[in-house]
């Protein structure tokens, strides 16, 4: 996919759980709702290093291709 400014094709996003104006999963699945986005890989990014299975699957069915956990760190 060749967005605006971009030259070379996305061929992946990283996407925060938690963003200022928005959830990542509400994003995610806005971003889903698009043709050109359907084969674009998104990795959800977790503040936290725990599992947490309702997380996970909030993530999944929000259409994440997985998950990466940040110990420590925040996105």
């Amino acid at each position: 996919m060749r967005l605006g400014l971009y030259r070379e094709p996305i061929s992946a996003l990283l996407l925060c759980f938690d963003l200022p104006d928005m959830d990542g999963h509400e994003l995610c699945r806005t971003l889903r709702s698009y043709e050109e986005w359907a084969g674009v890989p998104v990795i959800m990014l977790s503040p936290t290093a725990l599992w947490d299975d309702d997380a996970a699957r909030a993530a999944y069915d929000a259409g994440a291709t997985d998950i990466l956990y940040k110990p420590g760190a925040q996105c």
